[in-house]
């Protein structure tokens, strides 16, 4: 079973740290033992991309991307077995993506909006933890709003 995820960016150092990331937060989720093979792949684009040809190809595989939108209420309701994903990333202006035939719902998992905004609330902490290198002057400005 592989796991496609948005992440990793072009460089095989970075893909290998997204996939080891992936991997410990999974392990640490309760999946030790069960571990999907974690492939990064770079933008959303490609994870779609290599998800599709996965199905085709008859694989079993999942894709974990950014929902870059909030998914409208119909679409996820409190029973997660009629949640859709797929409508959700089929309606996205940026993707219009159609599932896949072969697949179904439960294998197209979103992270949440907000995952970007974690990264970006403290920039002097990412400045020290990257160190020398690390350009912060390529982050979003940041406002405030009282």
């Amino acid at each position: 079973m592989k796991l496609y995820v948005e992440g990793g960016g072009g460089a095989n150092t970075l893909r290998t740290a997204c996939r080891s990331g992936f991997s410990e937060f999974l392990q640490k989720a309760g999946l030790k033992g069960k571990m999907p093979r974690i492939v990064a792949c770079g933008g959303r684009g490609d994870a779609y991309d290599s998800f599709c040809t996965a199905i085709e190809a008859g694989e079993q595989a999942f894709l974990l991307v950014d929902s870059e939108a909030p998914v409208d209420n119909k679409h996820q309701t409190d029973n997660t077995d009629t949640w859709q994903p797929w409508v959700h990333l089929g309606h996205r202006e940026g993707d219009k993506w159609a599932k896949p035939l072969g697949s179904d719902d439960d294998q197209c998992h979103l992270m949440v909006q907000c995952m970007e905004s974690w990264f970006l609330a403290d920039a002097q902490t990412l400045t020290s933890f990257f160190g020398q290198g690390f350009q912060s002057n390529r982050l979003p400005a940041v406002t405030t709003s009282v």
